[in-house]
């Protein structure tokens, strides 16, 4: 996996004692460096303004949207606002 997502939430202290809060694809960019890895650039769960956040805090701006998912926005059927309100 990605080693700038999220690490496995592990509890055991004998686990994180061993290494295994690490990902194995972690170990090995820690290991052998950047040249063992290759980034898939274009993503296709989120929108571009979404994305947009993730792709320049972590991958210096090289994720792109795949163009089925870049401008898809969610369309509600009802105000979200009005059940905080209790309406």
């Amino acid at each position: 996996g990605d080693h700038q997502q999220l690490a496995a939430c592990v509890k055991s202290n004998e686990a994180q004692r061993r290494g295994l809060d690490r990902t194995l694809f972690g170990r090995m960019i820690e290991r052998f460096g950047d040249d063992v890895a290759a980034l898939l650039s274009i993503q296709y769960r989120m929108n571009t303004t979404i994305m947009g956040w993730s792709s320049r805090s972590f991958y210096d701006s090289r994720l792109e949207a795949a163009e089925s998912v870049a401008t898809r926005t969610l369309e509600l059927q009802e105000d979200p606002a009005a059940s905080l309100v209790g309406e």
